[in-house]
């Protein structure tokens, strides 16, 4: 003992080998085992490259539950005679409670059948009084449009729902239809063979002009005598009730078919082959080869398992006993389309199926509106038709007033006359034009749907303005390299530039405001802005008169103080 009272500490003099290998055993052999064998030594070699990102945390929690128990051993060690504690097990639910569980979950009006699959991959929505998928966590744009050419990418379509109808009287269903969308479906009935389809636009009080309802997809199915109307999610509801309306003396009753069917959608070019692996067997009614048309299966069923089988509202005995598959072939331009329509108690299984190992190839509805745009195909705008009389559509106010800009009223519709826009496109001549405007004077209250493209960089987004370009302008841009002009240069004070851009000071824009965009993205196709946007036919002949070899026009968005140069383009855009 010391001065201070501590005890002297004997060191070892010699260290033990076997004693000091024992206590490092379980290092050695896992150092061991890392060498002999090539399998990856990190958990996010392990995962696919779109689930790296999450994995790359030292957290074993987030990485998927088939590789947290073996990173856990390798990360930890056991040490020798150590007994692992044993794992507390996991309380399973009944199958009742399950059930009952689901159900109280799609009970909510807001939720699809797949809401719980992709709130957990994907980024939600509220839109159109439900929540949609928008785009996937893992931030694969770019890899989305790669595959929507070459390989087979997957969108669920939610924002459609179905009516059906059980045909008693084809006669007496064609009449009722025809008074609802002003045209001759007759013949569309009688020349079907075995399966048809057809776009059409429903319409009240006789008016197939101002009075739309919207946008339906009618498939008819001769051998069963089935109608199928498949609708928006905005305008579901008003097409059933008029459809009820109609039909109450009929005995062709509309039924509500939203937990009957389901709609999915492929893209690519391997699309076709893609589905018949999901398929198997039963995927013979299918062609060989790519053909546009509609290919159905009277009798499909697909596996389900016993703890997801769900069943569909509607009796199967009401269509013979027989679940109906039906997949559509359709070109878009330079891509390949198959529209699925599953039954509603197998789509559940049959999307996990399709999706195995492939949710980064899975969009969204921007991906799904982007795509559209590309194709020159209108998938419904994100409000719905600019004038239909919606509450989700903000931007009614807006219409009304730039119309009564250009046209001296606040009445307006949406030209979907395809002969008329036919004219228009292919003689942009300011004579001709109007001319057409003084034949057909209700035109004059007309929006028209185009295509804008910048001419420079920048995006166009919803809302912004666009406005008639004056002659100093036009020259200034043909006259010079850089293309944005300032508001100093063409005297517009920057005092000004929020105010004007409201509802109620349009009027007092520098420039005449002809239109609005309703959707802005930006191409890979072509590497620039696009968008999606309806300016009246009253302001045709201005733009054609300033045209020297294309139209040009100006966009202004409300956060910026400068105007933009984009070109129009006028194409007739066909409906989903």
């Amino acid at each position: 003992m010391d001065a201070t009272g501590r005890k002297d500490v004997m060191l070892p003099q010699q260290i033990s080998l076997i004693g000091m290998i024992q206590s490092r055993c379980s290092e050695i052999n896992q150092l061991i085992n890392d060498i002999t064998s090539r399998s990856p030594k990190l958990a996010s070699q392990r995962l696919p490259i779109h689930m790296r990102r999450r994995a790359a945390s030292h957290n074993i929690n987030r990485l998927p539950s088939k590789a947290r128990k073996l990173m856990s051993k390798r990360n930890q060690g056991q040490k020798s005679g150590e007994v692992p504690e044993k794992k507390k097990k996991k309380q399973r639910k009944s199958k009742k409670a399950v059930v009952i569980s689901q159900t109280k979950r799609e009970a909510k009006p807001d939720r699809t059948l797949l809401h719980l699959w992709f709130v957990k991959r994907f980024k939600m929505l509220k839109v159109f009084n439900s929540t949609l998928p928008s785009h996937n966590n893992t931030k694969n744009q770019r890899k989305i449009h790669k595959n929507s050419k070459d390989d087979c990418i997957h969108f669920y379509l939610a924002q459609f729902k179905c009516i059906i109808i059980k045909i008693e009287d084809l006669n007496s269903l064609s009449l009722k239809l025809n008074t609802m969308t002003g045209g001759d479906l007759h013949q569309f009935f009688t020349e079907t063979s075995e399966v048809g389809s057809r776009n059409v636009h429903f319409y009240e009080n006789n008016d197939h002009n101002t009075e739309i309802i919207g946008p339906v997809k009618l498939i008819y199915i001769k051998s069963v005598n089935l109608l199928l109307i498949w609708s928006h999610i905005l305008i579901h509801d008003k097409i059933l009730s008029v459809s009820l309306e109609i039909f109450k003396d009929s005995s062709n009753v509309p039924m509500n078919g939203e937990k009957t069917y389901q709609n999915f959608c492929l893209f690519g070019a391997k699309s076709l082959i893609h589905l018949k692996n999901v398929l198997g067997q039963s995927s013979s009614f299918l062609p060989d080869h790519f053909v546009e048309g509609i290919f159905w299966n009277p009798n499909w069923s697909f596996p389900s398992k016993a703890n997801t089988v769900r069943e569909s509202t509607m009796s199967l005995n009401d269509f013979n006993g027989q679940k109906i598959f039906l997949a559509q072939l359709k070109k878009y331009k330079n891509r390949e389309a198959i529209i699925l329509t599953v039954p509603f108690c197998d789509s559940k299984n049959f999307w996990n199926e399709l999706v195995r190992n492939r949710s980064h190839l899975v969009g969204g509805l921007r991906d799904l509106q982007t795509l559209f745009c590309e194709t020159s195909y209108l998938n419904f705008p994100s409000t719905g038709y600019l004038d239909l009389s919606l509450e989700s559509n903000p931007d009614r106010q807006s219409w009304s007033k730039i119309m009564m800009i250009n046209a001296q009223t606040d009445d307006y519709f949406l030209l979907r006359d395809i002969p008329t826009i036919n004219i228009i496109k292919n003689s942009l001549s300011q004579e001709k034009v109007d001319h057409l405007l003084q034949s057909i004077p209700k035109l004059k209250q007309s929006y028209l749907y185009v295509e804008i493209v910048c001419l420079n960089r920048g995006v166009p987004s919803k809302g912004d303005i666009i406005c008639l370009p004056s002659e100093d302008d036009v020259n200034k841009y043909f006259g010079r390299e850089k293309i944005d002009i300032k508001l100093s240069q063409i005297g517009y004070g920057p005092e000004e530039s929020i105010k004007t851009f409201k509802c109620s000071a349009l009027e007092k824009s520098s420039r005449k405001v002809i239109g609005l965009v309703e959707y802005g993205h930006f191409s890979y196709d072509d590497g620039v802005g696009k968008g999606l946007a309806a300016i009246t036919i009253s302001s045709l002949p201005d733009l054609i008169k300033l045209r020297k070899t294309e139209l040009l026009a100006l966009t202004r968005s409300q956060k910026s103080p400068t105007f933009r140069f984009v070109k129009i383009l006028i194409d007739i855009f066909l409906d989903f």
